[in-house]
């Protein structure tokens, strides 16, 4: 659920914005010419509208709500989408998924990442949509993806021309709105490079970025280098079956050789097809790469009644008409499904001690045998995906 007005930027419509025609050549208008500063003003005023928190620091985007996320999503599975985040649905609106990343840092720090991540804002960065504060903790509602290049390499997923261009696109876009306000990424893998439901392309770690002097800016620190390692293995990931054309085989060495600007006019991203052309690879990937998914698993009502019916009678004291949390594996052992704090007052400190001992005995033996059901269901999709090939 959306809670900041989204502007779009000008030609948006299409995300995979294709380079601009010119002397029977397509090529982006850069910095220099006329269109090329317009192009790029433009760019800048819409930037705010790729995610929800605009660059300007006086419209207090970067303030937290305060808000539970876990009252206002439902966490679902615990997923690596180039940043260790929870997937959750929205509780008032089913149809809306989000990725939550909790932040380990203190107000003003989580406030300043915030603020960064406006000034960068770009529709080749995943949208930060809220920004959340509770109980002392920050957290990110980031725009739901769906997979990255790293499952396009596992699967065996064969790509075309076409869908080569889609991808590098975004990430020289991207590259080039943060070289433009100084920046660089801290790094850049296959595991970095997202691509949504829809065949959009998105780069993590936005809020990584690093400040670059202008003078230090290359291949390597601009990641060029970095995204050419990742293409030359995309090449070879498709074996011998399609060949590639020679524009596509010497694209690797033109990332590290040619200029941003001069990239960004290659001929070779005419291939491009617009909107969803990855939306078939997104499909294929997800039917053909093994996910490593960790859920989040909710204690079940029959072992809840068992674990208040032994506090219970531990204790001497009637805990039924307590309000009850189903806690999650990924809670701190010290959280528990009842609060036993209230109770301190009405047992001895050694009682205390041992019924939260026994409550992190069970949560455990849950967990080893969640982890165990893992690595069975893991091996069952390898042994299928094996058999498939």
């Amino acid at each position: 659920m959306n809670h900041f007005a989204r502007f779009k930027q000008k030609g948006e419509k299409n995300s995979a914005e294709k380079p601009a025609q010119a002397d029977g050549v397509e090529h982006l208008e850069v910095e220099g010419t006329k269109k090329g500063a317009a192009a790029i003003s433009d760019e800048k005023k819409g930037a705010k509208g790729a995610g929800n928190f605009g660059a300007d620091e006086t419209t207090g985007h970067d303030r937290a709500e305060k808000k539970n996320p876990w009252a206002l999503y439902q966490a679902r599975a615990h997923v690596v989408h180039g940043r260790p985040v929870t997937l959750a649905q929205d509780c008032g609106n089913k149809a809306e998924l989000a990725h939550i990343q909790e932040l380990g840092l203190t107000l003003d720090q989580a406030q300043s990442l915030v603020r960064m991540i406006g000034k960068c804002s770009h529709r080749s960065f995943p949208a930060l949509q809220r920004f959340l504060q509770h109980d002392g903790r920050y957290f990110l509602v980031w725009e739901l993806t769906e997979l990255s290049l790293n499952k396009v390499f596992a699967s065996k997923c064969p790509i075309t021309e076409s869908e080569l261009a889609q991808i590098v696109w975004p990430v020289l876009k991207g590259i080039r709105v943060l070289h433009s306000r100084g920046r660089a990424l801290a790094t850049l893998g296959a595991e970095t490079i997202l691509v949504t439901e829809t065949g959009g392309v998105k780069i993590a770690g936005v809020e990584h970025s690093c400040q670059t002097d202008p003078a230090d800016m290359n291949a390597a620190t601009l990641k060029l280098a970095a995204l050419a390692t990742i293409i030359s293995g995309l090449l070879k990931n498709n074996g011998f079956e399609i060949p590639w054309s020679a524009e596509a085989q010497g694209l690797p060495q033109r990332l590290v050789e040619n200029s941003l600007d001069e990239l960004l006019r290659d001929p070779f991203f005419t291939r491009m097809e617009g909107d969803g052309g990855l939306k078939l690879v997104v499909q294929v990937v997800n039917k053909t790469a093994y996910h490593k998914v960790e859920f989040v698993r909710r204690v079940t009502n029959l072992l809840r009644s068992a674990i208040l019916l032994a506090v219970e009678k531990s204790l001497g004291v009637p805990l039924a008409g307590r309000p009850v949390r189903c806690p999650t594996l990924s809670d701190p052992p010290e959280l528990f499904p009842f609060d036993l704090s209230a109770l301190a007052d009405n047992m001895g400190l050694r009682v205390f001690e041992q019924v939260q001992e026994g409550i992190t005995r069970i949560f455990e033996q849950l967990e080893g045998a969640g982890a165990q059901r893992e690595r069975s269901d893991a091996t069952s999709v390898d042994g299928l995906t094996e058999t498939a090939r």
